[in-house]
């Protein structure tokens, strides 16, 4: 699933380079993590998920990245 989210986070800041300014702004970044958390508690459960997100945007898109 997270394999998948990536690819698609990437393929829309390919097709709209304007989203780049977006990702970068704080507020925008606090409303995608929270959003992500609501989806994953419904997948995985309990919500043991960080208030906010602990990764910089270049790791988010990493491919190569997964947290520890």
């Amino acid at each position: 699933m997270i394999k998948i989210a990536n690819d698609e986070a990437a393929g829309c800041l390919k097709e709209t380079p304007s989203l780049k300014t977006d990702i970068n702004q704080p507020d925008w970044w606090q409303w995608m993590w929270s959003d992500a958390v609501t989806l994953a508690v419904k997948e995985t459960g309990p919500d043991c998920f960080p208030e906010s997100c602990p990764w910089g945007i270049e790791q988010v898109m990493d491919a190569e990245f997964w947290p520890e």
